[in-house]
């Protein structure tokens, strides 16, 4: 593997290890704006917005023993983590979705099960 791709999995890895959850967010067609606006409440709740390639989050999701992502590695994927409050960081992600008349989150996952947004 090229050094270039082990630090892209070494950095999602590093960004899957700072909380007990990881939402998958679809950031397609999300304007600089709204990124900037769900970065700002996710920040107010200790939290995190990254893209990621669908590549490199598969292999670190494995290599931590994360239930299986692939159902929804699809298009442009980006991951939400951190916070100690899943709750407000799902509403936080909901607010900027309503706004955008859209859902952005594809999947929830938890160390132990991974679960599709109602």
């Amino acid at each position: 593997m090229r050094s270039e791709k082990k630090y892209l999995i070494t950095e999602v890895e590093g960004h899957l290890k700072k909380s007990d959850y990881v939402y998958l967010a679809d950031y397609d067609k999300m304007t600089v704006e709204n990124v900037a606006a769900l970065r700002k409440k996710l920040t107010a709740e200790g939290a995190e917005f990254h893209v990621v390639k669908n590549s490199s989050l598969r292999v670190a999701a494995k290599g931590l023993a994360l239930p299986d992502l692939e159902p929804w590695l699809k298009g442009q994927t980006a991951v939400i983590v951190g916070g100690q409050n899943p709750t407000g960081v799902a509403k936080s992600s909901a607010i900027i979705s309503r706004r955008q008349r859209r859902s952005p989150s594809r999947a929830a996952c938890s160390r132990r099960t991974p679960s599709m947004p109602p």
